[in-house]
């Protein structure tokens, strides 16, 4: 058997990074950022656990190792993409509700 470290490694670096991402504060910090942080959670996490069921549910052997593999960096990384987009919708909407009433919109 020929093990290889960079692997371990690699997946070590991968859930310290995505972990210090998903933890670190914005640079405004507000009650509704904590609300999208909030929903963003719940949001990964039922879409991470269907993808495990799924998985699990119609992959066998070394698949199923597969999936569950994925599933240890899935749910990370959903919660980042779901909250980082959901900030940006949310800034996006409030510079656009600041533009009508200081009547620039066009």
């Amino acid at each position: 058997m020929h093990s290889n470290i960079s692997e371990e490694l690699f997946a070590f670096s991968l859930i310290i990074g995505m972990t210090l991402i998903a933890l670190s504060k914005e640079k405004q910090e507000s009650d509704e950022i904590n609300i999208i942080r909030l929903k963003a959670f719940s949001l990964a996490l039922i879409i991470n656990s269907a993808f495990l069921l799924f998985g699990l549910a119609f992959f066998y052997g070394f698949s199923a190792l597969y999936i569950l593999t994925i599933n240890l960096f899935s749910f990370l990384f959903l919660y980042i993409l779901i909250f980082k987009i959901s900030v940006f919708k949310a800034r996006k909407s409030i510079t656009s509700t600041k533009l009508v009433h200081n009547g620039l919109d066009n």
